[in-house]
C-alpha cells in the first residue's frame, strides 16, 4: 500500500507532466528563423547583429551549430562602418532610427565602392513603416530585402518568460512609445494560441489595461471569440498583469538572493552570465547559462546568500564522495561501468561548482568594496519609516564623500517613493549636492527621474511637526505596507538558511511589494482588498472575465501567469517560486524584461558612468 508520501510525490509528478511546457513558446520562431535563411540563395553568409544584448538573445533561439548549418560564416556587431564580407549580408536589428541609419551607411558605402552584395534585414518583432520610410528616403530600399520575424517571448528558465526588450521603463515613460504594449498584447494571444483560452484576466497599472485593452481588439479582429481548450496538459486559468511604475521599491533595493546577487554585482543578460578573466579564475573571459539544468545553481539560485557557502561545501564534500567511491580497487566490473557511465555528470557537476564558489568569492570581495551593510540598514530604514533623520544623513554623507553613484541614487530614490516624495527643505539641498559630487550633467538624469516619479519634491508645509518628519503614515507605500504586512516587525528573528516567510529575500526586512499584491489577488480573486483600503496607488486595476475558469474543478493547483510590464527583478522571480506551495498555485512568469537597480537608472540616463 503506497504511504502518504509516494502519493503526494505521485501527484506532483502528474502534474508536472500536465503543467504548459514554455520550452515550447518560441519553437515557431526558431522555424521561422530558420526558413528565413533556407529559402534564401545559397553560399556563405555574414550575419550582422544589432546589439550584444541580441547577440546573447539568439543563442537562445539559434546557437552557433544551429547558424553554421545554415551556412553563417562570419557574425559581426553592427557598427556604423563596415568594410568587410562576402556577397551574402543579413541584418538582425529591431526597428529603430540608429541601426537602420547605420545599415543604409553600409549600402551607400559598398555602391560607392562598387561592391556586389545582396542584403537582407530581418526586423524584430516586424518592420515598421518608419524603416521604410528610411531605406526609401536614402534611396536604397531596392537593394534590401526586408522580413519581419514574429520573436516575442523567450524561455529563459523552466518558470521563466522574457521579451528581453531593454530599456522597457524608458519606452513607456519617457519616450512614449507604446509599440512595446502590442508586443506583450500579441505574445498573450500567441500563449492562447498555444496553451487554450485564458478564463480571467487581472491587472495592476495603466499600461496593464492599455495591454488588455489591445489584447481584447486584437482577439475580435482575428475572430477569436470561441473557448479554446489546451493542445494538451493543462492550460493557465489566470493572468496577472503588472506594471512596474505600481512598486518602484522592490528595484531600488539591494538584491540578497544569489541569483539576484549575481545580477546586481555581474549583470545578467537574457539567462547568461559573462565573468571576466579575474572574476573567472582562469585567464579568460567565461560566459555562463543559468538555469534550472545547472546542477549547483539550481539548489542556490533562490537562496539568502548567508547560506550558500554551506551548501557549496556539502557539495563538494559529495563530489569528493563519488570520485573516491569511483577509485575504489574492490569495485566490480559493473559498478566500474556505471561509475564511467556518471562521470560526465559529475565533470559537469564539478565545473559548476568550481564556477559559483569563484562567483560567490567575488560577491563577497566586492560587497566589502563599498560600506554595504550600511546601504542595507539605511534601505530597511526607509522601508520601516521609523527613523528618516538617520537615512537622510547617511544620504548626505553618501552623496558628500562620492560613494558610487548606483548607491546615492537608490537611497534618494527609495527615500522618494516610500515617502511619496522628499520634502523640497531636503530635497534641493540633495540635488545641488548630487551634481556638485557627481558633474552637472546628471541634471538630466534628475529631470527623467523625477518625470517618470522615481523622484519627487514636495511642497513645503507650512508647519513641519517631528512626527510628520519622522514617518510619512499617508503615503501610499506606508498604507500598502501596514496593510499586506509588508515589513515583518523582528526581522532578526528569521532564519534566511530555512526561510518561512517570502521576506528572507531581503534579508527579513521587507516583502516585495509586487507579489505581495500579486497573492493577494490570487487568495481574493480581485483587487477589491487592496483597493478598498489603499485609495491612491498608483494606476488602474481591473479583472476580466472571458469565460468561466473549468480548469480547477477537483481543487488541483491553478496554473497561473504573471506578466510583468517594465521588467521583473530576480527577488521577485524568486519570491514567487517561494510563495508557491503557500498559494497552491503554479506560476508561469513573463515580462518584457528583466530589471535591477542599475539597468533602471543606465536606462535614464544619457551616458554610460564610468
Amino acid at each position: 500500500m503506497a504511504t502518504h508520501i509516494e502519493e503526494e510525490a505521485k501527484e506532483e509528478a502528474d502534474f508536472a507532466s500536465q503543467v504548459p511546457r514554455i520550452s515550447e513558446v518560441c519553437d515557431e520562431a526558431r522555424k521561422e528563423f530558420q526558413n528565413f535563411f533556407t529559402s534564401s540563395p545559397p553560399g556563405p553568409k555574414d550575419l550582422v547583429i544589432q546589439s550584444k544584448e541580441l547577440m546573447t538573445l539568439l543563442e537562445h533561439v539559434a546557437p552557433m551549430k544551429t547558424l553554421r548549418s545554415l551556412e553563417v560564416e562570419h557574425i559581426y556587431l553592427l557598427e556604423p562602418i563596415m568594410k568587410t564580407g562576402g556577397p551574402l549580408r543579413y541584418y538582425l536589428t529591431r526597428p529603430e532610427i540608429a541601426p537602420m541609419q547605420h545599415i543604409v551607411n553600409h549600402i551607400k558605402s559598398d555602391l560607392n565602392e562598387k561592391e556586389q552584395r545582396m542584403y537582407h534585414i530581418l526586423f524584430i518583432p516586424r518592420v515598421l513603416a518608419l524603416c521604410e520610410y528610411i531605406l526609401e528616403r536614402e534611396g536604397v530600399i531596392g537593394y534590401v530585402k526586408r522580413y519581419s520575424w514574429n520573436l516575442n517571448l523567450i524561455p529563459l528558465d523552466d518558470h521563466l518568460l522574457s521579451l528581453e526588450h531593454p530599456k522597457t521603463a524608458r519606452a513607456l515613460l519617457l519616450e512614449g512609445n507604446y509599440s512595446i504594449l502590442h508586443l506583450v498584447a500579441s505574445s498573450l494571444i500567441d500563449l492562447e494560441e498555444k496553451f487554450g483560452t485564458i478564463p480571467t484576466l487581472h491587472g495592476k497599472g495603466n499600461f496593464s489595461k492599455k495591454v488588455m485593452d489591445m489584447f481584447i481588439r486584437m482577439k475580435k479582429i482575428k475572430g477569436l471569440t470561441e473557448f479554446q481548450h489546451p493542445q494538451k496538459g493543462l492550460g493557465v486559468s489566470e493572468v496577472i498583469l503588472f506594471d512596474r511604475s505600481c512598486d518602484w521599491i522592490t528595484p531600488l533595493c539591494s538584491q540578497l538572493t544569489y541569483e539576484g546577487m549575481l545580477d546586481d554585482v555581474f549583470g545578467i543578460q537574457s539567462g547568461f552570465v559573462e565573468f571576466s578573466k579575474e572574476a573567472s579564475g582562469k585567464g579568460v573571459p567565461v560566459k555562463v547559462l543559468l538555469n534550472e539544468n545547472d546542477p549547483v545553481f539550481s539548489l542556490i539560485r533562490s537562496m539568502h546568500f548567508s547560506g550558500v557557502s554551506e551548501v557549496l561545501v556539502t557539495v563538494s564534500k559529495e563530489l569528493q564522495r563519488d570520485y573516491s567511491h569511483g577509485r575504489d580497487k574492490n569495485k566490480t566490473i559493473q559498478e566500474m561501468k556505471e561509475f564511467v557511465k556518471n562521470l560526465p555528470q559529475l565533470r559537469t557537476k564539478h565545473d559548476s561548482l568550481s564556477t559559483h564558489l569563484k562567483a560567490s568569492e567575488n560577491i563577497i570581495r566586492k560587497k566589502k568594496e563599498g560600506d554595504f551593510q550600511r546601504q542595507l540598514s539605511t534601505e530597511w530604514t526607509l522601508l520601516e519609516g521609523s527613523n528618516k533623520v538617520t537615512a537622510y544623513d547617511h544620504i548626505e554623507e553618501s552623496i558628500e564623500g562620492q560613494s558610487n553613484i548606483y548607491s546615492s541614487l537608490q537611497l534618494l530614490c527609495l527615500a522618494s517613493v516610500t515617502a511619496d516624495g522628499i520634502k523640497e527643505k531636503y530635497f534641493h539641498p540633495f540635488k545641488s549636492s548630487f551634481l556638485h559630487s557627481y558633474g552637472h550633467k546628471h541634471l538630466v538624469t534628475f529631470y527623467h527621474l523625477q518625470q517618470v516619479g522615481l523622484l519627487k519634491s514636495k511642497a513645503k508645509d507650512d508647519i513641519i511637526s517631528s512626527k510628520s518628519l519622522l514617518k510619512d503614515d499617508m503615503a501610499p507605500f506606508f498604507q500598502l505596507q501596514r496593510l499586506l504586512k509588508l515589513v515583518p516587525k523582528k526581522p532578526e528573528d528569521f532564519n534566511l538558511k530555512e526561510p518561512t516567510d517570502a521576506s528572507y529575500v531581503f534579508g527579513g526586512a521587507y516583502i516585495p511589494l509586487s507579489v505581495s499584491a500579486i497573492g493577494s489577488v490570487v487568495s481574493t480573486g480581485g483587487w477589491s482588498h487592496i483597493e478598498g483600503v489603499v485609495k491612491n496607488w498608483e494606476g488602474s486595476s481591473f479583472t476580466h472575465h472571458q469565460f468561466k475558469s473549468v480548469r480547477n474543478e477537483q481543487g488541483r493547483r491553478r496554473v497561473i501567469l504573471v506578466y510583468f510590464v517594465g521588467g521583473v527583478t530576480y527577488s521577485e522571480v524568486n519570491t514567487l517560486r517561494f510563495m508557491e506551495q503557500k498559494l497552491n498555485v503554479y506560476f508561469i512568469i513573463a515580462t518584457t524584461d528583466i530589471v535591477n537597480w542599475k539597468r533602471l537608472f543606465d536606462s535614464f540616463m544619457e551616458f554610460e558612468v564610468t
